[in-house]
């Protein structure tokens, strides 16, 4: 009951982070679009725990609600627009809280 509690607080967290910092994307598989929320890091940089030193360069991520992922997993190929850019979702980082870091690579402008 304890565990299932702090799902529904992460949760609750979540969607009022995406509510107040969240930024309108268009989910993209193939030929299907899908309206999502999220927030939009476009100099995300990643540091390592260990020695505080990064690891990699910086670039664009887009954190969202796992659930908002058709079918709930990240296919290889899926793409996300966002304010009129298409990236490629190159690697989903998810959370233990039904959050997902999407690292994304830029690929053309619309």
């Amino acid at each position: 009951a304890a565990l299932m509690a702090f799902y529904v607080q992460a949760k609750n967290m979540l969607e009022r982070c995406l509510r107040t910092f969240g930024k309108d994307a268009v989910y993209v598989r193939g030929m299907q679009k899908k309206k999502v929320c999220g927030i939009f890091d476009a100099n995300y940089l990643e540091v390592d725990s260990q020695t505080g030193l990064p690891v990699m360069s910086a670039g664009p991520v887009f954190d969202m609600n796992q659930l908002d992922v058709p079918g709930g997993e990240w296919q290889e190929g899926d793409r996300v627009e966002i304010d009129g850019v298409l990236y490629e979702i190159i690697e989903p980082r998810p959370d233990s809280e039904c959050g997902v870091s999407m690292i994304l690579q830029r690929v053309a402008r619309l």
